[in-house]
């Protein structure tokens, strides 16, 4: 668990950046520039949701295609005496890597379809509140949005950080055991097969 000053200095500190972020006249930023934004973020989102992907699914295939050429070989030949695979055969992908990046090229798109969302939602926000604080003959509306941006920003990171963690429920009262199957209170199953 991390110590309450630490806990409540890295909530101001993340609040401090989010109300810094809001401080520039994003409603001023020309369409031609927003376009370019989104489309750049939305590339660096699809790159970081594809690699995190790749990355984490890459070890599982090592193994799978591992086993995959040893079991191919007749049960009366050992695995190290097998055939090796033809050149037609050892071009093309294995089932388990096609699976791998089709579900990789899958969650880049998603993933740059949603960043390319959030930021234009981001724009779309950004002109609508200053429109509502102008209206309203509010002074100086960006440095009002800037506050209370670091403000919720700050709160959320606060709240966030009081989360208990997995390994920090283990032992206390009240949390699940991982030995039982889960259930309702009185131990009945959630879901019945019936």
């Amino acid at each position: 668990m991390t110590k309450p000053g630490s806990r409540l200095s890295r909530s101001l500190a993340f609040g401090v950046a989010t109300g810094l972020t809001s401080l520039p006249a994003y409603d001023k930023i020309s369409t031609r520039n927003r376009r370019r934004i989104i489309g750049w973020g939305s590339l660096a989102g699809a790159i970081a949701a594809g690699g995190a992907m790749f990355a984490a699914s890459r070890r599982g295939v090592d193994s799978a295609g591992a086993d995959a050429v040893g079991a191919a070989a007749p049960a009366s030949v050992p695995a190290a005496d097998a055939p090796a695979p033809s050149a037609a055969q050892a071009a093309r992908p294995q089932p388990a890597l096609q699976q791998q990046l089709a579900a990789t090229a899958g969650l880049a798109l998603a993933g740059g379809a949603a960043t390319a969302g959030a930021l234009w939602f981001s724009f779309w926000a950004d002109r609508q509140a200053m429109q509502f604080l102008r209206k309203r003959g509010v002074r100086a509306p960006r440095v009002w949005l800037a506050g209370g941006g670091a403000v919720l920003g700050a709160a959320l990171e606060f709240m966030d950080q009081a989360k208990p963690d997995d390994s920090e429920r283990n032992g206390q009262v009240g949390a699940p055991d991982p030995t039982q199957p889960p259930g309702d209170a009185e131990g009945a199953p959630i879901f019945s097969a019936s």
